[in-house]
C-alpha cells in the first residue's frame, strides 16, 4: 500500500473522529459512510450492531445505512431466514459472508453472488442489488458484535487491496460511530430513566436504537424486523398534535431535532398511571362513545365522567375523545 493511499486513509480517520464529536444533530453516520466511499467505492452500505439474548435471538441495537432499500430487512427475513447465535456453536445463518465474518472477526471478507450455490442467497443478492459484498465484523462483548458491510449492484468485485484498506479503515469507522451515538444520546436526550431511546430520520430510517427500545418494539409489533420504524408509529406521529404514539404495550414520545426524530419509549403501564376508575371510564368510552351512556353504565354524573376524561387526556398526552377511542381501539 503506497504512501499516498496511507496518507489519504489517515486523513479520513482524523476527520471521522473530529466529526464524531461535533456532529450531534444530523447525519454523522451517513457522512461517515460517504467518507469511506472515497477509499472503497460501493453502491450501498450498512452498519449494524447485533445483540444476542441468552436463547440466541438477535436484536438490532444500532443501524446506519446509505442507499439501502427500505425493504431490505424484510427481504432478508424472507429469503435468508432466522439467524441465531450460540456461545457454543457460534452463528447459525445461511448467509456465507456473515457466517465467515462472525467466525473470523477482525478482518474483511467478501463474496460474489455468482459463486454462491444457495438459490435463496442468490435471489436475496439480486433483489437487494448486492451482487458483490464486503463485510467486516468486530465483537463488542460476549453477546454483541458490530458489522460494516458494503454492496455493489454490478459485476465489479472487491479487490484484495480494497479488503486490505477495509481492514485498516473500518475499525476506526465503527469506533467513531459508537462515540457519536453515545454523545448524541446524552446531549439530545439527557437522563431518561427506564426509557428506551430511538433516533430516526423523518421517514422512519433508524440511526440509533437501544436494547430497551428493540424489546418494546418487538413486544408491540411481533413481526417487526426492520431498521425502519413501524408504519403505524410514523402515521401516529403525523396525525397526533402532541407527537405521541400510545400502543398496546408501549408509549412513544417524539421530539424533533433538525432532520431527526428523537424518540423516547417506555412501557404503556409505566407511562399512563391511570387509576382503576379511569381505566373503567376508558373502557366504557371505547365501548359506547357517549358521555351520558358512560355515566349511566358507571352510575356517576356526566360531570364526573368529563372530569375523569380530562385527567386521562393529560396523563396520556392526548386532547380529544376521538384520539382516545382511536388509540385504545387499535390495541384490542
Amino acid at each position: 500500500m503506497g504512501w499516498i493511499v496511507q496518507n489519504s486513509l489517515n486523513n479520513i480517520v482524523f476527520d471521522l473522529y473530529a466529526e464524531a464529536q461535533t456532529d450531534l444533530a444530523s447525519g454523522f453516520a451517513i457522512n461517515a459512510l460517504n467518507r469511506v466511499k472515497r477509499a472503497i467505492p460501493f453502491d450501498s452500505a450498512g452498519n449494524t450492531t447485533f445483540t444476542f439474548s441468552d436463547d440466541g435471538q438477535a436484536f438490532i441495537t444500532g443501524f446506519a445505512a446509505l442507499n439501502v432499500s427500505p425493504n431490505k430487512g424484510e427481504l432478508r427475513a424472507e429469503l435468508v431466514g432466522l439467524e441465531t447465535f450460540s456461545k457454543k456453536t457460534g452463528i447459525c445463518s445461511r448467509d456465507p459472508l456473515l457466517t465467515s465474518s462472525v467466525r473470523h472477526p477482525g478482518r474483511t471478507h467478501s463474496f460474489a453472488s455468482k459463486d454462491i450455490q444457495d438459490k435463496r442467497i442468490a435471489e436475496y443478492a439480486r433483489r437487494t442489488e448486492s451482487a458483490n459484498a464486503l463485510c467486516y465484523v468486530t465483537p463488542i462483548d460476549k453477546n454483541q458484535f458490530a458489522t460494516m458491510s458494503f454492496w455493489r449492484a454490478g459485476s465489479t468485485e472487491f479487490t484484495a487491496e480494497q479488503r486490505a484498506v477495509s481492514d485498516l479503515l473500518i475499525p476506526h469507522v465503527l469506533q467513531a460511530l459508537a462515540i457519536n451515538r453515545k454523545l448524541v444520546s446524552s446531549v439530545l436526550l439527557g437522563n431518561l430513566d427506564q426509557c428506551g431511546v430511538i433516533i430516526a430520520e423523518a421517514g422512519g430510517t433508524i440511526h440509533f436504537i437501544d436494547d430497551i427500545s428493540v424489546i418494546l418494539l418487538r413486544r408491540e409489533f411481533p413481526g417487526w424486523l426492520s431498521y425502519i420504524l413501524p408504519a403505524e408509529i410514523i402515521a401516529g406521529f403525523k396525525s397526533s398534535s402532541v407527537q405521541q404514539y400510545i400502543g398496546r404495550h408501549a408509549m412513544l414520545q417524539l421530539r424533533r431535532q433538525d432532520r431527526l426524530m428523537v424518540i423516547s419509549i417506555k412501557t404503556r403501564d409505566a407511562g399512563s398511571k391511570l387509576t382503576p376508575a379511569e381505566v373503567r371510564v376508558v373502557g366504557e368510552i371505547v365501548r359506547y362513545g357517549n358521555y351520558k351512556e358512560v355515566a349511566r353504565q358507571l352510575d356517576v354524573s356526566v360531570s364526573t365522567v368529563r372530569n375523569q376524561l380530562h385527567s386521562i387526556y393529560r396523563k396520556l398526552g392526548i386532547q380529544s375523545k376521538s384520539e382516545l377511542v382511536k388509540s385504545f381501539s387499535n390495541r384490542n
